[in-house]
């Protein structure tokens, strides 16, 4: 391992450890659990989680050739990306909302909360899905089937996608009665979501990813609530 893995590694897992500073103000607004009492047991054990996801994440991510820093170009792409897929699931949001579908409950957290909620969405949900688990998927596939092709990265982004909308289920499940309905809702556009991220971060890198993530949580969680509510 190389000086700049470790710095690397080290600059990812600081991020994540901000993210989860930044999702407190979050959980707490929006569920009565965990009390204050059980957030630092919570931030030790997010701390050693995102280490694993980190470093071991980059050295997957390393050996599948990813890349980790963005460039001019990728940066646009992304940001517009990401600002592109937050419109498109507000409006879908809009129109199961207008059929009396959204799982959205009551009005839902002030604009400051879901920006601080991006923040780990971008950075955390970013390191441990694209740069740990896809890269892990990606690298153990190429190992088994001795082959590079496409499709072993498609199905590593589908995987991946569809593990992000099902660790959505227990929060919403926190606020509100779980259907199947709501709950094909909740993979459905969070899959959309997670197919872009992970297409991202293959054709370009794992910030071009969380850039994305961060656009389309803000156009969510952030511009949606100051337009709509």
């Amino acid at each position: 391992m190389t000086k700049q893995f470790w710095t690397i590694g080290l600059i990812l897992w600081l991020g994540c450890i901000i993210g989860s500073l930044a999702l407190i103000p979050y959980i707490l607004h929006m569920l009565p659990v965990p009390p204050e009492a059980k957030i630092l047991p919570m931030l030790l054990q997010n701390s050693i989680l995102y280490a694993i996801a980190s470093f071991a994440g980059l050295y997957f991510a390393q050996k599948s050739n990813f890349h980790i820093w963005p460039n001019k170009q990728s940066i646009l792409i992304s940001i517009g990306a990401g600002i592109g897929v937050g419109i498109i699931l507000l409006a879908i949001e809009l129109i199961l909302k207008s059929l009396n579908l959204s799982i959205v409950v009551g009005t839902p957290p002030a604009w400051q909360y879901g920006l601080l909620a991006a923040i780990y969405g971008a950075i955390n949900e970013e390191v441990l899905l694209r740069l740990f688990l896809m890269s892990f998927i990606i690298w153990f596939l190429q190992k088994l089937t001795r082959s590079a092709g496409n499709w072993i990265y498609w199905i590593s982004i589908i995987i991946v996608a569809l593990l992000f909308g099902i660790g959505h289920i227990p929060a919403v499940k926190a606020i509100t009665k779980i259907t199947p309905a709501i709950i094909a809702q909740i993979l459905i556009l969070n899959s959309i979501a997670g197919v872009i991220f992970g297409y991202l971060y293959w054709k370009y890198n794992l910030v071009s990813a969380m850039l994305a993530h961060g656009a389309a949580d803000i156009i969510l969680h952030v511009l949606g609530v100051l337009l709509l509510f």
